[in-house]
C-alpha cells in the first residue's frame, strides 16, 4: 500500500509539474503575441487606471521609464477626446467593445491619432475584471487624408479658375473680333 501511495504521488507531481510547464509557454507566448504588435496595448484596471502598457506602445508614445502606469488612461487624451475616451471605457466596463478615434500627446510633445477598441476581460465567474484598450496609431493616414482633401480644394480652385477664364475669354475673342473687323 505505502509502495502504490508513493507511485501515485510521484504521478501526481509529474502531471502537476507539466501543468506549470504548460502554463509557463501559454503565458510566454501571449507575452510575445503582445509584444509583437504594432499596437499599443494598454491594461486598465476597472477604475480606468493604466495597469500596463505594451512596449511597442510605450515606443509608440515615446514613454521612458514606467510613464503612464498608475495613471488614469482618460486623462491622456486631448480635452475635446477624453468624453469619447470616457463612453468607450463604460461600454468596456459593462462588457460591450468600446471604440473611438482620437488623439493625444506622446511624451516628448509629439501629436499622434489612434483608432481605439476597448474590450473587457471577464475573470473565471464572468465578471468584468479588467479592460484591454488596443490602440493603432493612424497618424500618418490621417496627414495623408487631410493632404487629399488639400489637394482636391486646390484642384477645384484651377478648375474654377479654368472655367471663370473660358467664361471671360468668349466674349473677349467676340470683341476683339469686332475690333478688328472695325479697324
Amino acid at each position: 500500500v505505502v509502495h502504490w501511495a508513493v507511485l501515485e504521488r510521484q504521478r501526481e507531481t509529474a502531471q502537476r509539474k507539466e501543468a506549470e510547464s504548460r502554463l509557463r509557454r501559454a503565458e510566454q507566448f501571449a507575452k510575445q503575441v503582445v509584444e509583437s504588435s504594432i499596437d499599443c496595448v494598454n491594461v486598465l484596471g476597472l477604475d480606468g487606471r493604466v495597469d500596463y502598457v505594451s512596449p511597442p506602445g510605450a515606443r509608440a508614445l515615446e514613454i521612458h521609464g514606467a510613464g503612464q502606469v498608475g495613471e488614469h488612461w482618460v486623462d491622456l487624451w486631448n480635452e475635446e477626446d477624453r468624453g469619447r475616451a470616457e463612453a468607450a471605457v463604460t461600454d468596456a466596463r459593462t462588457g460591450r467593445i468600446g471604440t473611438f478615434q482620437g488623439d493625444c500627446r506622446t511624451h516628448d510633445g509629439d501629436l499622434k491619432s489612434w483608432d481605439v477598441r476597448i474590450s473587457p476581460v471577464r475573470g473565471t465567474n464572468g465578471e468584468v475584471e479588467r479592460l484591454v484598450a488596443i490602440s493603432r496609431d493612424v497618424t500618418e493616414l490621417k496627414n495623408a487624408q487631410h493632404m487629399a482633401v488639400q489637394a482636391e480644394k486646390v484642384a477645384s480652385a484651377g478648375r474654377m479658375a479654368a472655367t471663370i477664364a473660358h467664361e471671360i475669354n468668349n466674349p473677349l475673342e467676340a470683341v476683339t473680333n469686332l475690333i478688328y473687323l472695325a479697324k
